[in-house]
């Protein structure tokens, strides 16, 4: 990743150009905090996709399973996963 983010909180994330500063030692979160912008939205959309996931496993509470449509098993038959 060229711009790694580091930190959990806005007010605590760093930013670093790791190709040209491999030691981190340059926060240019610093001097340009609008340059966060973009691995926030990137950060907080990852989020929401693993929130969605999670909550659609039945271990959450999330749906239950249901029965599949006709169309569905002749699909699972002709891709080898079930048996006639």
């Amino acid at each position: 990743m060229r711009w790694p983010a580091q930190g959990d909180v806005p007010e605590r994330l760093r930013l670093f150009r790791v190709d040209v500063d491999p030691a981190a030692r340059h926060d240019l979160a610093q001097d340009d905090p609008a340059r966060l912008q973009g691995p926030l939205r990137q950060l907080e959309a990852c989020r929401e996709d693993h929130r969605a996931v999670s909550e659609s496993l039945p271990s959450s509470g999330g749906p239950k399973r249901r029965e599949l449509t006709p169309s569905e098993i002749e699909r699972l038959r002709e891709l080898g996963y079930l048996r006639h």
